[in-house]
């Protein structure tokens, strides 16, 4: 425990024997993950649901542990104080959910965001989480409830995504076919948008395969040599063909050639992207810039636009299901964090300032 508090049971909290019982019995049954905190959020008591989604023996390992602390949430270590004391955390639903809990004295639900360590690895969690606030023998406790709304979300983010792009693109193509019949000889521009859009379709809808297969752990690494700049071209050459986009893509200058090993549909992924991020994050006529450095025995690959993101979404940005572009949304930087790290072995981050813009970067063993 980060402050050395020392660890209590229900027992030690709620005198009345059969009383504590009856709750302990009640919610140790609970097929949603449930538990009940003190007033300064810490664990006293955990059921079933909880030993088994943490795969925990017992709760006493888990006793007076906060909520980001007991899911490893990647804010929980940051500061000394644990849970609830990075910056990050007055953006976490299930803090909200237990202030909203403690001032209204009624139950209070939040939808709650979390990335968790697991291992080696970063996995993100979605959760509706609940609040009750329980005063009992002269103590103040809540009552928490965590339901896995992940199936739901990533639901409503296909539907919102994925059948959104697509009907888009089947709209364009509709477009198209309807010039053509209406032509004795085929304009050889509508040709090529025929082409862009049966691309753009390929595209989405691979996507949505890699990142399904990324997160079920299935997909397959295969490395390659790769040249830094022929990337570099590959990348800008699909927003720079036709001029649909708000912003012209360009290569900077000082963008190394570089032979290095990696997989390069996936770090293309990534890439794009993080392009495609930056350009709609892109007044029009302003230009995003890509790029590639290298130091030491590390190669990086940057992206940078323009545009500001205010600190709250900068706090949010690698959530499955947040997105600076609206609800529903969120796959973008999810992705790059997805593939980049768990698949290629890279460092993901970025940087914004209103004065220099937005970069986002890859850095990759070379």
């Amino acid at each position: 425990m980060k402050d050395g508090s020392v660890k209590r049971k229900l027992s030690d909290v709620i005198i009345d024997h059969e009383f504590r019982k009856f709750m302990e019995a009640v919610i140790y049954d609970s097929p949603v993950i449930s538990g009940i905190l003190d007033e300064n959020r810490r664990l006293l008591f955990a059921n079933k649901a909880m030993l088994d989604a943490l795969s925990l023996p017992n709760f006493e390992e888990a006793l007076m542990l906060r909520p980001g602390e007991i899911l490893r949430c990647v804010n929980s270590n940051l500061e000394a104080g644990g849970c609830g004391s990075a910056e990050a955390c007055e953006l976490c639903g299930a803090f909200d959910s237990m202030k909203a809990a403690r001032k209204e004295l009624q139950s209070s639900s939040k939808e709650f965001r979390v990335l968790c360590r697991q291992g080696d690895r970063v996995k993100s969690f979605v959760f509706r989480f609940t609040s009750t606030p329980l005063q009992i023998e002269g103590q103040f406790l809540y009552l928490i409830y965590l339901e896995d709304i992940n199936a739901q979300k990533r639901q409503d983010e296909l539907e919102k995504i994925f059948f959104h792009d697509i009907l888009n693109s089947i709209g364009s193509l509709k477009g198209v076919i309807a010039l053509l019949k209406k032509q004795e000889k085929a304009d050889p521009l509508h040709i090529d948008i025929l082409e862009a859009t049966y691309n753009v379709l390929f595209d989405t809808i691979s996507e949505q395969k890699q990142i399904t297969q990324a997160e079920r752990r299935e997909l397959e690494v295969k490395k390659e040599e790769i040249d830094s700049y022929d990337l570099l071209i590959d990348t800008a050459l699909p927003f720079n063909e036709f001029n649909n986009y708000r912003a012209e893509v360009q290569i900077a200058d000082d963008a190394v050639k570089e032979i290095f090993t990696s997989d390069p549909a996936l770090l293309s992924r990534v890439l794009i992207n993080m392009t495609k991020n930056a350009i709609e994050a892109s007044d029009r006529d302003q230009v995003v810039s890509i790029g590639a450095t290298k130091s030491g025995k590390t190669i990086r690959f940057w992206v940078h636009n323009q545009g500001f993101i205010p600190r709250p979404e900068q706090l949010q940005i690698f959530e499955r299901s947040f997105s600076t572009k609206g609800k529903g949304r969120g796959l973008g930087t999810f992705s790059i964090k997805l593939l980049g790290e768990e698949y290629l072995g890279a460092k993901v981050d970025f940087s914004s300032d209103e004065q220099q813009g937005t970069t986002f970067w890859i850095d990759l063993p070379c």
